[in-house]
């Protein structure tokens, strides 16, 4: 089986691990998250492109540019946290008339110190 190197770096972490080397962007960050201990879609992969840009890996053909541009069998990822105050996420909301909170959000705003509105 053929496989990718993926060493991802989240604040001051760095975690290494192995992939199929057909593995798709949902089983990305699947293992990102598993291994960071995030949960799926609080966070964006980006990686440092030819150019020196930070690029966002958001589909499957964005992974295999990046894979392409590596040249070898391993990648060097950038884990991002959303922002939630940019991305105007509702942490509480309304269903058929009871409160409904969040939980995902309110463990990001614990960890990440943002705050309940």
């Amino acid at each position: 089986m053929n496989t990718i190197t993926i060493k991802a770096s989240y604040r001051e972490d760095i975690i290494r691990f192995r992939v199929a080397a057909n593995s798709g962007i949902v089983t990305l960050k699947e293992e990102v998250a598993k291994r960071l201990k995030l949960d799926v879609g609080t966070f964006d992969l980006k990686y440092l492109d030819d150019d020196h840009e930070r690029v966002l890996i958001a589909c499957d053909s964005d992974l295999q540019e990046c894979v392409e541009l590596s040249g070898c069998n391993m990648i060097r990822l950038l884990v991002h946290d959303f922002d939630l105050k940019l991305t105007g996420l509702k942490i509480f909301k309304r269903t058929r008339g009871r409160p409904f909170v969040n939980m995902s959000a309110i463990r990001v705003e614990m960890e990440h110190g943002y705050k309940l509105r």
